[in-house]
């Protein structure tokens, strides 16, 4: 009996032990995918630190360890700078964004004060964000191109230190409200197109708007002391009111007379307008920039006043509806990239206006002469 109890005892010894070791390799276990799924992702971006935290908030503050370099009263510093990126084709000297690869975990951004420049193409496709809403510090200086492209944003506060906004910065989010700081100097093309804009408000030190910037806002409106630009009825214009930048997207007219002071439409001024069918151009008017009709497949007829002397590339391209052209040049205006002009669907069917005494210079103009139908000009 006492070898029996023995083995008893040293059988129940093994098992219990084998059940500890067993408990430990389960626990480390455990303890191995917890720490896998809640570690802290961390990268450098030159200046500054990015961190991808377990609850989805991508945040970038500036590396305090940067030690300033002063040389002769002059400080310099990487610190608060973000590196620029690139998606896609890009030059040897870019790269992606390290987190690009984690934009489907990316919940939230966070830019701490004291990030100083954000990189070109920093959050390109965050377009998981449930935090929708960005705060832009006033620490930072420049916002970089493409840097919130396509990433789901629908509010952004712009702090009152950023002084230029790049080349489609915020173009193709879902924003709703945008407060521009006066700070601001420059806008790069694009920088808000692809969104829901109802309004923004040009504040009194931009100097520069780059073409197609609010070209999906439904009212642009520039303060009073600006001293570059000027808003009529939510349509901006340089601030003496020669050179037409942008007609709102939602205007309700189907109508729209360009003023007499104007000498220039500017490139995509009238792009992809919902509600415009009729545009009628003055006499003042001698340049129609790049697209200035790009892809308004709601507009129906155009008059061109007598002073046009060029057409640039493109300003009619897409208006499907197209069917009234009525030029009063007894010139033919040039027109630039005529081989692609010529290709436009909507000339087969319709009408060129012009001067009857010029039946023979329009019919012989290159790109005018495409035109089926060329008529003079009805009284």
């Amino acid at each position: 009996m006492t070898i029996t109890v023995q083995r008893s005892g040293q059988s129940n010894i093994a098992i219990w032990a084998f059940v500890g070791m067993l408990s430990i390799c389960l626990l480390v276990g455990i303890w191995t995918i917890v720490k896998a799924r809640t570690q802290v992702k961390s990268w450098k971006s030159n200046g500054t630190i990015v961190t991808l935290s377990q609850n989805g908030t991508l945040v970038v503050r500036a590396d305090m360890d940067i030690v300033e370099i002063k040389s002769d009263d002059t400080y310099y510093s990487t610190r608060g700078n973000m590196e620029d990126y690139c998606i896609g084709i890009c030059p040897p000297s870019y790269s992606v964004p390290p987190w690009f690869y984690d934009t489907s975990s990316i919940t939230g951004l966070v830019i701490e004060e004291g990030v100083i420049s954000i990189g070109k193409f920093a959050f390109y496709g965050c377009s998981g964000l449930t935090s929708t809403s960005i705060v832009i510090p006033n620490s930072v200086k420049h916002i970089g191109g493409e840097s919130f492209l396509n990433s789901n944003l629908t509010s952004v506060i712009i702090g009152n230190g950023v002084r230029t906004i790049g080349r489609r910065a915020f173009e193709d989010n879902s924003l709703i409200s945008v407060v521009i700081s006066g700070s601001v100097r420059a806008i790069g093309n694009c920088a808000f197109c692809g969104n829901n804009l109802p309004s923004v408000v040009i504040p009194n030190n931009v100097a520069y708007i780059g073409d197609m910037a609010f070209s999906d806002v439904d009212s642009i409106i520039a303060v009073p002391d600006n001293p570059n630009y000027c808003s009529v009825d939510g349509v901006l214009f340089n601030k003496d009111k020669t050179t037409l930048i942008q007609y709102p997207r939602n205007r309700k007219d189907t109508a729209y007379t360009v003023p007499k002071s104007v000498t220039y439409v500017g490139n995509y001024a009238f792009t992809a307008r919902d509600n415009l069918m009729s545009v009628t151009i003055p006499n003042s008017v001698e340049l129609i920039g790049i697209g200035a009709f790009f892809r308004s497949d709601k507009l129906t007829s155009v008059t061109i006043g007598d002073s046009v002397t060029a057409i640039e590339y493109g300003v009619f391209s897409g208006c499907s509806s197209l069917i009234s052209v009525t030029i009063l040049n007894p010139i033919p205006p040039f027109i630039a990239g005529v081989e692609e002009f010529v290709k436009e669907n909507w000339l087969e069917d319709a009408a060129l206006y012009i001067p009857a005494l010029s039946m023979n210079a329009y019919k012989r103009a290159p790109g005018w002469n495409r035109f089926k139908k060329i008529l003079p000009v009805k009284n």
